[in-house]
């Protein structure tokens, strides 16, 4: 009696772990813990990486369900592998950000030097045509600025470009001095 009580238990256990794995979600398709704006950039950038990953394994998905043409299995796929995508561009606009300040001076610098490169073309076919000198001088004059503005603006482009982790902003609430609506005078009469 004992020996079958210990096999139906047994069992019962194999059954219960059989339908707590098939009814648990897979590790891929698990939603991995969401960070929060300020949160360490490592754990940040994994969890974005996650977010793409899973995004890239839909699709890998998708394309083997149409190279099969099971196209019920197709469409469910799409549609997860839109929301993926969605999802990780959402989250990576949320914790990640570009510097603005970098990518106005160096679309500026590129804009500006790019007009002048032109501009020193134009010049030195001007320059082609006379004796006068001066039409040589501003080519080279705007050739040489224009090298500036391009080498000096893609870079800063590039860089401005860049997303990187977003850092909460610290905000005072108070004057760290503990000091508010005092002024000092300094007077001086001859």
């Amino acid at each position: 009696m004992l020996c079958s009580l210990r096999s139906k238990a047994l069992t019962a256990l194999a059954a219960l772990a059989l339908l707590v794995v098939t009814a648990a979600p897979s590790v891929a398709e698990a939603a991995p813990k969401r960070p929060a704006v300020g949160d360490d950039p490592v754990e940040i950038t994994m969890y974005l990486q996650e977010l793409d990953d899973r995004a890239k394994d839909l699709k890998e998905q998708l394309k083997e369900a149409r190279r099969e043409h099971d196209w019920d299995r197709a469409a469910g796929l799409e549609a997860e592998y839109v929301e993926a995508r969605q999802r990780y561009k959402k989250e990576s606009g949320r914790l990640t950000s570009t510097d603005r300040g970098l990518v106005a001076g160096g679309a500026t610098l590129v804009g500006i030097g790019g007009v002048s490169l032109l501009t020193s073309l134009g010049l030195a076919l001007a320059f082609a045509g006379t004796d006068d000198e001066a039409f040589g001088w501003a080519a080279l004059a705007t050739l040489g600025g224009g090298v500036i503005g391009v080498s000096a603006g893609g870079p800063m482009l590039s860089i401005g470009l860049e997303k990187r982790v977003r850092q909460v902003s610290w905000r005072p609430t108070q004057d760290p001095f503990g000091v508010s609506g005092a002024s000092v005078t300094l007077s001086w009469s001859f």
